[in-house]
């Protein structure tokens, strides 16, 4: 049974979507990340937020469920908890 979903699709918006990484992490922790677009899993938008110091990414859906970039091209539902070990895990202050 296949639990990815294959995306290969990045949209890049002119207008970036805060509101999935707001609602997650509080608007003070948006600026210490780089909107970089979107992606579709079906019906469901998946918006990109590259970390500025650790390089990682948080994949967030509208409803704040997280997503993890494979290397064979597909995305997969993570833990919130998970996604955030990802973005932070390397990260020396």
């Amino acid at each position: 049974m296949k639990t990815g979903v294959l995306n290969v699709d990045i949209l890049v918006d002119d207008q970036p979507v805060w509101e999935p990484l707001e609602e997650a992490l509080g608007k003070d922790a948006c600026k210490e990340f780089m909107y970089m677009g979107k992606t579709a899993l079906g019906e469901i938008w998946v918006f990109l937020y590259k970390h500025r110091i650790t390089r990682k990414y948080l994949n967030l859906d509208g409803r704040g469920n997280a997503y993890r970039f494979a290397e064979n091209g597909e995305y997969y539902p993570i833990s919130f908890l998970d996604a955030i070990k990802h973005v932070f895990n390397d990260w020396k202050t």
